[in-house]
């Protein structure tokens, strides 16, 4: 009977010993990953931005739009920067995040194409014959590029 008394204590201080450990391990693994993230290891402070067929916005004026230099590594909303850069810049098409572990990130910014080109009107060119002159130019000009990507084919 004693031999059972003994085991159950030594068991009992085992358990014992398993739950202190763990309520000091697991506040300790807690606090050690709140002051890693935390600290300015992984504040950006890198952006590099990379610009294919865009001519409205400089990659300067696009870092500086985005404003992320400074910001949290794990806390950067990627949906966020391109619904932002979108909206401000209109040549925008779409924005790619990639984010280089642990203070980086590209930003890969992809451009509209343009499908007609606007051009304003002075006040003399907006008479009947005026426009008649600006649209036979402008049809003489598609044509000879109809023609010359013809030979070209």
């Amino acid at each position: 009977m004693r031999k059972r008394k003994i085991k159950r204590d030594k068991r009992s201080l085992a358990s014992q010993l398993w739950k202190i450990g763990l309520a000091v391990l697991i506040p300790l693994i807690l606090l050690d990953g709140y002051l890693l993230a935390d600290s300015k290891i992984f504040n950006i402070k890198t952006v590099d931005v990379t610009l294919d067929r865009i001519s409205c916005v400089s990659g300067s004026d696009v870092k500086k739009e985005a404003g992320v230099l400074g910001q949290k590594f794990f806390l950067i909303n990627e949906k966020n920067i391109e619904s932002k850069l979108r909206d401000k810049f209109f040549c925008i098409k779409s924005v790619k995040i990639l984010k280089i572990f642990p203070d980086k990130l590209n930003l890969e910014v992809s451009g509209r194409e343009a499908v007609a080109i606007l051009a304003l009107l002075k006040s003399l060119e907006t008479t009947p014959s005026g426009l008649e002159n600006l649209a036979s130019q402008s049809a003489s000009i598609s044509a000879q590029e109809k023609i010359e990507g013809e030979f070209l084919v």
